[in-house]
């Protein structure tokens, strides 16, 4: 199955954020971060997260052209238009941009050896859709962890948007090399 690293969804993310609150609330789930609250999805949110779900990443910028065999970098192919991504991101990368997001080291820690499945020290762009995905499951600690901090990286009410949740699958889409 390929990838889909990025979608034109600057003109779309906007109106993702009327939607209501999901029943998914990660009952159960330890909450690793300075606040007690469970972190929710909001459906636009759940939607974007069964993206990840599905092998898509998404990311908060509009395509200027469309990604055709021209317009793809040297590191990936072009699969029936898609664009498929061999990248990864450092536990350094990783852990720098985690700090830019405000995460303490547990949640940076947990985050790391959450996503890291397979202990190369790197999160493949699989690897980081499974854990974006993660946010779906209910009693999740890895998934409620990354809603933790895109809560917190938006409006902090215990909500994560569509807007909330590109933000930060965005940040991770920037940092793969």
């Amino acid at each position: 199955m390929s990838n889909i690293s990025s979608i034109g969804t600057t003109n779309y993310l906007p109106s993702l954020a009327k939607g209501q609150v999901s029943s998914i609330s990660g009952e159960g789930s330890k909450v690793i971060s300075s606040t007690s609250t469970k972190v929710t999805l909001s459906q636009d949110a759940k939607a974007l997260a069964n993206f990840s779900n599905n092998g898509i990443s998404v990311s908060l910028r509009q395509i200027s052209k469309p990604l055709t065999s021209q317009s793809q970098s040297e590191n990936s192919n072009n699969i029936n238009g898609a664009v498929e991504y061999k990248k990864s991101i450092s536990k350094d990368d990783l852990d720098k941009l985690l700090l830019k997001l405000g995460a303490t080291n547990e949640e940076k820690n947990q985050i790391h050896s959450g996503l890291d499945l397979n202990q190369d020290g790197s999160i493949s762009h699989d690897e980081l859709l499974k854990g974006i995905s993660s946010t779906l499951g209910a009693g999740n600690p890895l998934g409620q962890t990354i809603l933790s901090i895109m809560d917190r990286n938006g409006d902090s009410n215990g909500l994560v948007n569509s807007i909330e949740f590109a933000r930060i699958t965005t940040a991770f889409n920037d940092e793969e090399k």
